[in-house]
């Protein structure tokens, strides 16, 4: 009596081999389909990063710092004070999909950038940002991707994003 085992199964480690493959390549292919959704989040959470990184060195070093605004060049700049009493500026750019606007989804329609009546933030040493604002970011020729970052007098900073309906944290 003759058996002949064929097996032509695949194994547990090639099956394994095939899917992380295939893992990599969606993920490589899904940041290629919509890279302007991952640009604007990453500038948002850059600037938020910033806007913490400036209140903390106030509070650290007892000073106030700025952060200014550039609406028209879509960049901003941190402002740091020294001991020295000297000032270092850092400028960052926005990504290139990304522009400063509400995408006309706030009380005012075609906010950018407003921190009372002028477009810079000012971290004081007790933590508070006076005067108070909002920053709003959109992806270029959109109006439906939409987030906005607000500052407190108390400068507590929050996330906002446009759901297509409402702001959500």
């Amino acid at each position: 009596m003759n058996i002949s085992l064929n097996n032509k199964g695949i194994t547990l480690l090639e099956l394994l081999i095939v899917l992380s493959i295939l893992a990599i390549l969606t993920a490589i292919t899904i940041k290629f389909i919509h890279p302007s959704k991952f640009e604007i989040k990453k500038d948002v959470f850059e600037l938020y990063s910033n806007l913490e990184k400036i209140k903390s060195y106030a509070i650290k070093y007892r000073k106030i710092e700025q952060v200014k605004f550039n609406v028209a060049q879509n960049s901003y700049t941190l402002i740091i004070t020294k001991n020295d009493n000297s000032q270092q500026t850092i400028t960052y750019n926005l990504s290139q999909n990304v522009e400063y606007g509400d995408g006309g989804h706030s009380d005012t329609s075609y906010h950018t950038v407003k921190f009372g009546a002028g477009t810079t933030a000012n971290f004081f040493p007790n933590g508070y940002c006076m005067p108070s604002g909002s920053i709003f970011l959109k992806l270029k020729n959109s109006n439906d991707v939409v987030y906005k970052i607000k500052v407190t007098l108390a400068g507590l900073i929050e996330i906002y994003r446009w759901n297509g309906n409402s702001w959500i944290k």
